[in-house]
């Protein structure tokens, strides 16, 4: 129940569905042992294909609160960040995920540099990295429901039917006004 996977995987048809691209990030539980899911809004990511097709790099641009900041990052904050959260602790503040695979894997290391993928939250106020990582596995599973020769991103059904549904909805305008 914890992992959110159910309300989540709804998000991710939804999505599919609607716009042809659907992005889960599957991330550690914080403060527990487990995973915990979340749909990721694909007007925040910019996805990076490698040379056979496969989505193996993110760029998230996404936003959070003084207060989610401080959860995440705790003391690696920049201090602006710190000193607002004290006092306006809703206030936005903009973050940058970047996730690629890692150029200078050392296989002998067993922290996260010798993890396959690197991870780097930057804050866009001010250029700052609050957070490197890694991953064993590509933390995003990126969908896509149907694809052009060059594209990154997916098509949906809805975009087939998208010359239909504006059809109606003018045949619909011309009813009412009947």
């Amino acid at each position: 129940p914890t992992s959110n996977f159910a309300s989540q995987n709804q998000n991710q048809y939804k999505s599919l569905g609607g716009y042809g691209t659907g992005v889960m990030l599957i991330d550690d539980l914080a403060g527990s042992p487990g995973l915990r899911y979340r749909n990721v809004h694909l007007g925040e990511v910019y996805l990076r294909e490698n040379h056979q097709g496969i989505i193996d790099g993110v760029c998230r641009y996404f936003k959070m609160t003084a207060r989610q900041a401080m959860q995440k990052f705790k003391e690696n904050n920049p201090d602006s960040i710190k000193s607002i959260a004290k006092d306006f602790p809703d206030r936005e503040f903009y973050f940058i995920h970047w996730v690629l695979p890692r150029e200078d894997r050392d296989m002998d290391r067993m922290d996260f540099k010798g993890m396959k993928y690197a991870s780097y939250y930057i804050s866009v106020e001010t250029k700052q990295l609050v957070a490197e990582g890694g991953y064993n596995t590509f933390p995003y599973a990126c969908s896509r429901y149907e694809q052009a020769p060059g594209e990154a991103y997916g098509r949906s059904p809805a975009m087939d039917a998208l010359p239909a549904i504006k059809t109606l909805n003018e045949q619909k305008k011309a009813m009412l006004k009947q």
